[in-house]
């Protein structure tokens, strides 16, 4: 191969990690938004909630665990 095409390949490469990246970190954001609403609704509406995470609306469980600590409706 030579190495203008490799150069380019790397190129190309590289600009595909970082689209990915921001794909990444977009998907993380709007997954904390999705459990921050989730968290606020539980308290109005459980049975929603649970149907939505797939748990028994009976169970006292945390919607979801952000950085070790438990966001859940007590």
């Amino acid at each position: 191969m030579s190495q203008t095409y490799i150069n380019s390949l790397k190129s190309q490469n590289a600009s595909l990690q970082a689209e990915v990246e921001r794909y990444a970190t977009g998907i993380d954001k709007l997954s904390q938004q999705l459990a921050a609403a989730l968290n606020r609704l539980k308290a109005h509406d459980p049975e929603f909630v649970a149907s939505i995470v797939g748990e028994d609306p009976g169970e006292n469980v945390p919607v979801v665990v952000i950085d070790g600590e438990s966001a859940g409706a007590e």
